[in-house]
C-alpha cells in the first residue's frame, strides 16, 4: 500500500517538475536571445557611456541565462536585476538608442516576474 502511494505520488509530481524545467530552458532561451540584442544595440550606440551599460547588461543577462540552465533562481534574479539596473542607467544618459534599451529592460521586468 505505501510502495503505491509513492509510486502515485512521484506519477503526479512529475508534470511539475518537467513543467519548471521547461520554464527554466525558456527563461535561459530570452535571456540569451536578449543578450544578442543588448551586444548588437550596443554596436550602434554612439555615446560611449550608454554602451558600456549595454554591454554590462548583455554580460548580466548571459549570466542569468546560465543560472535558469543549472536550475539557480536566485543567481538568475540577482543577474537580471543588475541587467535591468545597467540599463536604467542608460536611460538617464542622452543614448541614441534610448527606445530600445527601454524596450529591453522591459522584457528583462517580465523575465523577472516568471521567477518563483
Amino acid at each position: 500500500m505505501i510502495k503505491k502511494t509513492i509510486i502515485i505520488s512521484l506519477i503526479l509530481s512529475m508534470p511539475l517538475t518537467v513543467n519548471a524545467g521547461f520554464l527554466d530552458m525558456n527563461l535561459a532561451k530570452r535571456c540569451h536571445q536578449l543578450s544578442i540584442k543588448l551586444v548588437e544595440t550596443k554596436e550602434l550606440e554612439s555615446n560611449v557611456f550608454c554602451a558600456e551599460k549595454l554591454y554590462d547588461a548583455s554580460i548580466s543577462a548571459e549570466m542569468a541565462g546560465e543560472a535558469f540552465t543549472e536550475d539557480d533562481n536566485f543567481t538568475a534574479k540577482l543577474d537580471l536585476q543588475l541587467a535591468i539596473k545597467a540599463l536604467n542607467y542608460s536611460t538617464v544618459e542622452n543614448c541614441s538608442e534610448v527606445a530600445k534599451i527601454v524596450n529591453y529592460k522591459n522584457e528583462l521586468q517580465d523575465i523577472l516576474l516568471w521567477i518563483k
